[in-house]
């Protein structure tokens, strides 16, 4: 029986986070423009590569971690570049006005 809600639980929680979403501008509710998407993905590529470049040859290998004490730095250790690009690039949005909302119920396929 626990088994069995345990089991519906999590299956709620998973339909509950596939909800569509969509970059819309702050102000204007406007979508972006395909310029602005382009030069975000661009940006956010350029940069990912960028530092993960760095990170592959940081030397020292040595950083500061958040209590301010300096401790290595295992070799390979950067973030995946994929999410560091998708970070990048939502970070890029926000800053030209976006931001991400849900899809209406009327604009979604199926």
């Amino acid at each position: 029986m626990i088994a069995r809600a345990l089991a519906m639980t999590v299956i709620a929680f998973l339909v509950a986070g596939c909800t569509p979403m969509q970059w819309q501008h702050a102000v204007s509710g406007m979508p972006p423009s395909q310029d602005d998407l382009n030069y975000c993905r661009q940006s956010a590529y350029y940069e990912a590569q960028r530092q993960a470049f760095l990170n592959d040859f940081m030397w020292p290998p040595f950083a500061y971690d958040r209590s301010g004490v300096i401790r290595p730095v295992p070799f390979g250790s950067h973030r995946n570049r994929f999410f560091l690009e998708q970070d990048l690039f939502d970070y890029c949005m926000r800053a030209k006005g976006y931001r991400l909302v849900p899809v209406p119920p009327a604009d979604r396929d199926g």
